[in-house]
C-alpha cells in the first residue's frame, strides 16, 4: 500500500476515533468536523486509489451527510437523510455495474433470486418493512415520506451488494443498514431516557465507519 494511502487511513481512523469520544457530546461545528473529516478523508482515499467516480460521490455525499447530523432538529436530519439518499443511489448504480457473483441467479440484472442471496434479501426485506412500520406512527409527519423512500433506498443498495462477487462490499453494506436501524431506533423508538441510547449512539458510529471503510477500501 502507497505510503499516501496509509497516512490517509491513519488519519481517517484517528478522526474516527476522537469523534467516538464525543458521540454523546453537545452538537458544535468542532464536533460536527471531526466526524465529518473521518469519513471525507475516505473520499479522498477512493479518489487518490483511482476508485470509480460513483464510488468517490458517495462517500462525499456521506460525509456531507454525516455533517448534517452532527446537529440536532428536523431540518438536520432531514438533509443528512437527502445526502445519504443520494449517497445510497450512487452506490446502487456502482454495484449494479460490478460483477456478479458465480452462479448467482439475478433478475433486472441486480436482484438475487436464488440461493442464500435471495434468502438473505428476502430476510432484510421483512426486517425492513417491519422497521417502516415501527417508524411511521412515531416520526413527525414531514418525515414519514422520506423515511420510507431512505428505507427503500437501502434495502435496494444491499440488494446491489448481495449480488456483488465481494464479500467486504457486502459486509459494508449490512453494517451501512444495521447503523441505519440503530440510528432510526435511537432517535425515534427509544426514549430520551432510556439506558440503551449510549450503546446505541456509539454502535451507530462504529458500524457506519466501518462500513464506509470496508467499502472505500474496495476501490
Amino acid at each position: 500500500m502507497p505510503a499516501v494511502d496509509r497516512i490517509i487511513i491513519s488519519l481517517s481512523a484517528v478522526s474516527a476515533v476522537a469523534f467516538l469520544g464525543q458521540v454523546q457530546a453537545p452538537p458544535s461545528p468542532k464536533r460536527a468536523l471531526v466526524k465529518t473529516s473521518s469519513t471525507a478523508l475516505l473520499a479522498l482515499l477512493a479518489l487518490f486509489r483511482g476508485g470509480p467516480a460513483l464510488g468517490v460521490i458517495a462517500l462525499a455525499l456521506g460525509s456531507i451527510g454525516d455533517w448534517c447530523l452532527a446537529f440536532d432538529g428536523e431540518a438536520a436530519f432531514l438533509g443528512g437523510l437527502t445526502h445519504f439518499l443520494m449517497a445510497h443511489l450512487f452506490y446502487i448504480r456502482l454495484f449494479s455495474q460490478m460483477a456478479a457473483r458465480p452462479g448467482t441467479e439475478l433478475a433486472y440484472g441486480l436482484v438475487p433470486v436464488a440461493g442464500w442471496q435471495a434468502q438473505a434479501a428476502a430476510a432484510l426485506g421483512v426486517l425492513v418493512v417491519g422497521m417502516i412500520g415501527a417508524l411511521v406512527p412515531r416520526v413527525p409527519g414531514g418525515l414519514r415520506v422520506p423515511i420510507v423512500i431512505y428505507s427503500t433506498a437501502i434495502f435496494a443498495m444491499v440488494l446491489t451488494a448481495l449480488a456483488v462477487d465481494n464479500d467486504r462490499i457486502l459486509a459494508g453494506a449490512l453494517l451501512f443498514t444495521t447503523s441505519d436501524a440503530l440510528l432510526a431506533a435511537n432517535q425515534f423508538l427509544v426514549g430520551p431516557k432510556s439506558s440503551h441510547r449510549g450503546w446505541m449512539q456509539h454502535s451507530v458510529w462504529v458500524s457506519y465507519y466501518t462500513a464506509q471503510l470496508l467499502i472505500a477500501l474496495e476501490f
